[in-house]
């Protein structure tokens, strides 16, 4: 197995769902998944990265993830931009660091466990399933093998020529931010991309966002339906 990235077979049992980014809402996390999806563990969970930072709770979110994992449900879970500055801050965590972007993780790095580096460190850069890409950010199509710029996945924010590249497949992506209704009618008219990232963190008290903001949401890559879990942390 790659450990950049993966291909999981389809269940012959069960649904398949993506889930945006979901920035510390641990609270509308659990909503999501154990209110709207009801996930059972015939069912698979594709998160899209962006666990941690901005939101209220980062720790109980990787520990909700790594929880349904231990109990095995089948939970996939892709590394964000910000689970890369996590890392790169644990990385530098025991010295001192004058990156102002990284001073914002301190606190969390220094919380992080071994085991929890561990699952960190593992987070592939992609998936591939039968009809769907899956990727935190965007695939760079302008090189020869787009499905080798990581970098590219983790920070970039969009797919130049998707169409060219996807060949039938679709591209279900987080990383940027969207407008509820354009989510919407992406999904109501199947787009060759796919966001999910409405920026979940928008809606918590301090943001105080609730209209076209401020939402977690989930697509069920099958029966195509859209779950919008409005944010209560």
């Amino acid at each position: 197995m790659n450990p950049k990235w993966y291909a999981i077979p389809t269940p012959q049992e069960g649904r398949r769902f993506a889930v945006g980014d979901i920035h510390g809402c641990n609270l509308t996390l659990q909503a999501l998944v154990k209110e709207q999806l009801q996930l059972t563990k015939q069912d698979q969970l594709f998160l899209l990265g962006d666990y941690v930072n901005r939101g209220p709770d980062s720790m109980g979110v990787l520990q909700f993830i790594m929880g349904l994992q231990a109990e095995g449900y089948q939970v996939f879970a892709l590394r964000g931009n910000h689970e890369q500055m996590l890392l790169d801050k644990i990385s530098m965590r025991d010295r001192l660091s004058q990156d102002t972007v990284l001073m914002g993780y301190t606190s969390l790095a220094r919380s992080i466990n071994q085991e929890q580096q561990a699952w960190l460190e593992a987070l592939p850069y992609f998936f591939a399933l039968n009809n769907f890409y899956l990727v935190h950010g965007a695939i760079d199509t302008s090189v020869a093998n787009p499905l080798e710029n990581y970098k590219y996945m983790l920070w970039e924010r969009e797919t130049h020529h998707a169409g060219e590249f996807l060949r039938g497949k679709q591209l279900i992506f987080g990383h940027t931010k969207y407008m509820l209704t354009y989510i919407k009618r992406a999904v109501e008219e199947r787009h060759d991309c796919i966001p999910l990232d409405n920026g979940c963190y928008m809606g918590c008290k301090e943001y105080n966002e609730t209209r076209e903001f401020g939402s977690l949401c989930a697509l069920d890559l099958d029966a195509w339906q859209l779950y919008v879990q409005e944010n209560v942390d």
